[in-house]
This record gives structure tokens, sequence and C-alpha cells, in this order.
């Protein structure tokens, strides 16, 4: 069982209430059985990352691919 799968347990029996990003609740937010406990405080949205693992010598296609995510990253990020 993952550790998100073992907190929302925790937080649906009612033991715990804990920060938990909205697209792993949002079933439960829809039902009804889980509640925003601060509806006025604005939850930051985290950003997108892409990451590629420095290397001395990069063959040009692992570049070319990188570069054409990255522009698909931005497209996406600013619609």
């Amino acid at each position: 069982m993952s550790n998100i799968k073992t907190l929302l347990l925790a937080v649906l029996s009612g033991r715990i209430f804990a920060p938990v990003m909205q697209h792993d609740c949002q079933p439960y937010l829809d039902s009804g059985e889980l509640e925003i406990v601060f509806p006025n405080l604005e939850s930051q949205m985290w950003g997108i990352y892409l990451y590629r693992p420095y290397q001395t010598i990069t063959p040009k296609r692992v570049l070319v691919v990188f570069e054409i995510l990255e522009r698909l990253l931005k497209m996406h990020s600013e619609q």
C-alpha cells in the first residue's frame, strides 16, 4: 500500500486531518466524505519540472527530445 493510500485511510477514518493533494482526494471531496478544512486559504499549485541528469557527452537526439518536451510543457502550462 502506498503512503498516500495509508494517509487517506487515516483521514477517512477520522483519526487525523492532513494536507493531501486535491487530485488524490477529489473523489472523496465530490462525495462529501472529506471536506477542505481551510477553504479560504489559497493552495499553491506545484510547477512542472523536466529533469535530465547531466552527462558530459549527451547525444544530439536526446537533447532534441528534451527541447521538444520543454516546448510542449511550456505551451501546456501557459493555457
